[in-house]
């Protein structure tokens, strides 16, 4: 389990997970990134199982699907975000379990200058016709956070990641 260097990071935390499998003669496959998001614990199971424990956290996706089957294709969300009246330099999309049973999509968006969180959240609402009737109807629950250049973390590179952390995963 690593963070977004590739480094370790500590029990309990979350984190990318790769796996290493020497054993295939034919295609070893090492450090292989899955896509999910996990923590690892070395505690000792109740059954006595002394080896680490995986927990699953989450998956990092590309293409991702909201309430009431509305699907987000990558280019959707790249070209509204561009077409933004405020400079972005990186972008997360975050996907959570609301409280009511409607999907949470927070955009995590990098920006410098002055922004008009409305006007960006209006137009984020239309990512596309069926996003927007989902959102009218209260099936999603749209938020915007605005951060800094660099807080998202990770190597300083233009793009996006979708956090899926919805508890259908788990």
């Amino acid at each position: 389990v690593v963070d977004e260097e590739g480094n370790p990071v500590h029990e309990g935390e979350r984190g990318r997970l790769l796996v290493t499998n020497l054993t295939c003669e034919a295609m070893p496959i090492v450090r292989y990134e899955l896509g999910d998001l996990a923590r690892v614990s070395w505690e000792r199971c109740g059954c006595g199982l002394v080896y680490p424990r995986v927990w699953f956290e989450g998956r990092i996706v590309d293409e991702f699907v909201v309430a009431s089957g509305v699907n987000v294709k990558p280019y959707q969300d790249e070209e509204c975000v561009g077409s933004l009246p405020v400079k972005v330099t990186r972008y997360q999309i975050v996907l959570e379990d609301g409280e009511y049973g409607e999907d949470v999509v927070t955009f995590r968006l990098e920006v410098s200058g002055e922004v008009d969180l409305e006007e960006v959240k209006r137009r984020l609402s239309r990512l596309s016709i069926d996003f927007r009737d989902v959102v009218e109807e209260g099936l999603i629950d749209l938020r915007v956070e605005l951060l800094k250049p660099g807080e998202l973390g990770g190597k300083p590179k233009l793009g996006r990641t979708v956090v899926d952390l919805r508890r259908y995963l788990k």
